[in-house]
């Protein structure tokens, strides 16, 4: 929900804008926590059709952080380097977000309450990074961290998709086989075996699979549409996404595979913290919410609680599943040499090199077993068919 504010700034500067949260009362204790006297604060409709609409993208939100990253370092101020990017982006989403922040800092906002506007957008992560820089004077830097971590999750989205387009392909090319056989194949034969007191079994169970298909295929096929609706719709609540994440956590190749992304997520997340000036306690509590599974930041929050009593980070660590023996060994060393921002920078890296090395291998091996699964339902089809030809003219020899 949106609300359209009034506050007094400590420097007793008037500032208007908008800020989302759930209710009232959790915009206005937003709005305190920033420092604001809150005057006056109503619900809100922001006229955001195009925002709305969802096509602001992960590459846009890459161009708009690396770019004010670039436009900060050669010394361009923050309210005219939005203005430049709205230009450069105008009669687009991207371009109209740029144009709402760059509005919501003119009127005196900080940066860090103008993008927390827009949290379906930008991370929590992404926003408490931007309250460090501004406090410590260091955006150009944020920015520059912030950019190379979401080029890393663009470039990976990409390759992910451009390498499941070919096992898409065959599979697709494989229902439709299976489709055209049972459709048009099996019942152009059928006529071959009328009349005839006895038939081979599997030809039997041939044309009963043909005569299902034909009669239920669009009740099964609007059951797999629901299936997959009921499934977008229980992903969009909190409670049920939970519960598909953590069956999801179980699942043999798949589990480790999340676990991957957790650990480049959560990494990532606290070396950009290191590197922004805050202590280790701090970080691993701030980047916690890069986390998406309850299980393994439960793990954490534990860990953080460890590590508040007194104990080594290595050890406070060691009840997580997001760290093997391997790396908490490379953070025991961080630890030694007091050099914990390189160790999990260097930890990030090796994570994403695993991952990378991960996805690869099951793209490589998915591609066999489409291959496989259709020769085997198209050809088992073929071959059964012509048993059973083979059969009806032997009989009728």
């Amino acid at each position: 929900m949106q609300f359209t504010y009034k506050c007094i700034s400590k420097a007793g500067n008037s500032i208007q804008g908008h800020i989302e949260a759930e209710n009232t009362t959790s915009a206005i204790e937003k709005l305190k926590k920033d420092g604001l006297l809150v005057v006056s604060i109503k619900a809100s409709k922001l006229n955001t059709s195009k925002l709305e609409s969802g096509k602001v993208t992960l590459k846009d939100l890459e161009f708009l952080t690396s770019e004010l990253s670039i436009l900060l370092g050669n010394g361009i101020k923050l309210d005219k380097a939005l203005k430049m990017l709205a230009k450069a982006k105008s009669h687009t989403a991207a371009g109209e977000l740029i144009n709402s922040l760059s509005n919501s800092i003119s009127k005196g906002n900080s940066l860090h309450v103008a993008f927390s506007a827009y949290p379906q957008y930008f991370s929590p992560l992404y926003l408490n990074l931007l309250k460090i820089g501004e406090k410590t004077g260091e955006l150009k830097k944020v920015f520059y961290e912030l950019a190379k971590d979401l080029k890393f999750k663009a470039e990976l989205k990409k390759r992910i998709t451009q390498a499941l387009v070919y096992p898409s392909a065959i599979l697709c090319v494989c229902i439709a086989s299976i489709l055209f056989i049972f459709n048009f194949v099996v019942p152009s034969m059928s006529s071959i075996f009328e009349g005839r007191d006895t038939i081979p079994i599997y030809t039997e169970i041939i044309l009963n699979l043909s005569n299902w298909l034909q009669n239920y295929q669009f009740y099964l096929i609007a059951i797999v549409f629901f299936l997959g609706y009921l499934l977008k719709v229980g992903y969009s609540n909190n409670k049920y996404r939970d519960l598909i994440q953590e069956i999801a956590f179980k699942l043999p190749f798949l589990g480790s595979l999340m676990i991957e992304v957790e650990r480049v997520n959560f990494t990532s997340a606290v070396s950009l913290m290191l590197k922004s000036g805050l202590k280790i306690d701090q970080a691993l509590l701030n980047a916690t919410d890069s986390i998406q599974s309850l299980d393994l930041k439960r793990q954490i929050e534990f860990s953080i609680q460890e590590l508040k009593r007194g104990n080594s980070l290595n050890n406070a660590l060691a009840s997580s599943d997001i760290f093997p023996d391997f790396y908490r060994s490379l953070i025991e060393v961080g630890e030694e040499t007091a050099e914990l921002d390189s160790v999990f920078t260097e930890i990030v890296s090796r994570s994403r090199n695993e991952f990378d090395s991960k996805i690869a291998q099951f793209l490589n091996l998915l591609e066999p077993v489409l291959i496989l699964f259709m020769g085997l339902i198209v050809g088992g089809v073929v071959v059964t068919l012509m048993l059973s030809i083979t059969s009806a003219n032997d009989v009728g020899l």
